[in-house]
């Protein structure tokens, strides 16, 4: 069920994957719902569109490159909610030409890097996400409750040894 919502994120790897294999999908319905050759030359472009408009499966070729274009769109959403952007730039999937650059963009972007911490967590349903990993060398308390450290039993207050 993931494949149908922009609940859950999508990796670059994922998201890569499954644009190649709805591209795939969308070239099969051309060649074999429609019964048409793949145009190999710009030539063959102009008429292509004709013969499209002019096929006897164009129904059923509608309904199914319109299935497939709902889950580039929802694919989109998946990894744009992965880079922390607005998942209405999955919409930019409609424009033909931009979607090229739009779907290389987001096939080689990394997003942000940094993680803000706040005293509940980034997630608050997530309990891994309330003590930032220790940084190699870290030192002091990893978590503060309303501006206070909170140590772990054997530690010791830093300032409370620099005072004494």
């Amino acid at each position: 069920m993931r494949f149908f919502t922009t609940l859950q994120k999508a990796g670059r790897l994922e998201y890569t994957a499954i644009f190649v294999v709805l591209s795939v999908v969308q070239w099969w319905l051309i060649s074999n719902v429609l019964g048409l050759p793949i145009p190999t030359t710009i030539d063959g472009i102009e008429p292509f569109g004709e013969a499209i408009v002019n096929s006897n499966n164009l129904d059923v070729y509608a309904v199914a490159s319109t299935f497939v274009l709902f889950l580039m769109i929802i694919n989109a959403g998946r990894r744009l909610k992965d880079i922390k952007q607005s998942a209405l730039l999955a919409l930019l999937v409609l424009i033909p030409g931009v979607n090229l650059l739009f779907a290389l963009y987001l096939a080689i972007s990394n997003g942000p890097n940094t993680k803000v911490y706040v005293p509940f967590g980034d997630d608050p349903y997530d309990p891994n996400s309330w003590v930032p990993n220790e940084l190699p060398g870290a030192t002091g308390s990893a978590v503060s409750y309303q501006g206070t450290s909170i140590y772990l039993p054997g530690e010791e207050d830093d300032s409370q040894q620099q005072a004494a």
